[in-house]
């Protein structure tokens, strides 16, 4: 049951995201949702607001810039390409390699949540990113020279609606929150790979659908 809060209490700080997953100490489950089935992330911006301009709660609306790190999605290029070329399988570029992520590592992302909700400030929306963008082709040598394999690479032609480059500007949460992003991207790489060779999860990825859950599972706690 929806409750609002009273008259009498503070209003809370609250920080939307657009993150869903559900874990256990030996198993991360990720549910993937197509972008046909899950609500835009505006809308989720807009049903807050409409929550801070009626009753004076403070939002924190926290847009992700590519998120890496231990048991981070397997659906997405940093955990899936480690696993990959580790086992020799074929991991698959779109286009020339020249595009570029702002990827930002899980504990800068953990400091910005921190931050936010800890600085209440009626209704602000945040970049939490690195500021640095990788190029692709980058990326990949990266996952080679940390994991001491070479990447067998499908070349793949270019996937509609891509966009070339993406970068976050930080300096709204640098400003008001102080949030500064600490880890490299290579150094992210490095910690990754560390921990997947620790770890060996068993990574399981379920065919397309329009609700899909991923699973690691690591071999030792």
């Amino acid at each position: 049951m929806a409750t609002t809060p009273s008259s009498s209490s503070p209003p809370p700080a609250v920080s939307t995201v657009a993150a869903r997953s559900s874990s256990s100490p030996r198993r991360m489950r990720w549910t993937l949702r197509s972008a046909r089935t899950r609500p835009p992330k505006k809308a989720c911006e807009l049903l807050a607001y409409t929550y801070h301009h009626l009753y004076g709660m403070n939002v924190a609306g926290l847009r992700f810039f590519t998120v890496f790190g231990p048991r981070g999605r397997p659906d997405m290029a940093p955990l899936k390409f480690v696993d990959k070329v580790s086992k020799g399988l074929p991991i698959d570029r779109y286009g020339d390699g020249s595009s570029s992520r702002d990827y930002t590592y899980i504990d800068d992302i953990v400091d910005g949540v921190i931050r936010a909700l800890d600085t209440p400030l009626g209704y602000q929306i945040y970049n939490l990113g690195n500021g640095r963008p990788t190029r692709l082709n980058d990326f990949i040598r990266l996952v080679e020279e940390h994991s001491g394999k070479q990447a067998i690479i499908n070349v793949m032609p270019e996937q509609p609606g891509d966009v070339p480059r993406t970068c976050a500007d930080i300096s709204k949460a640098r400003e008001l929150l102080g949030y500064d992003p600490k880890t490299p991207f290579s150094e992210g790489i490095a910690k990754l790979v560390k921990w997947y060779n620790e770890s060996r999860p068993s990574i399981e990825l379920p065919e397309d659908g329009a609700q899909q859950v991923a699973v690691v599972t690591p071999e030792r706690a």
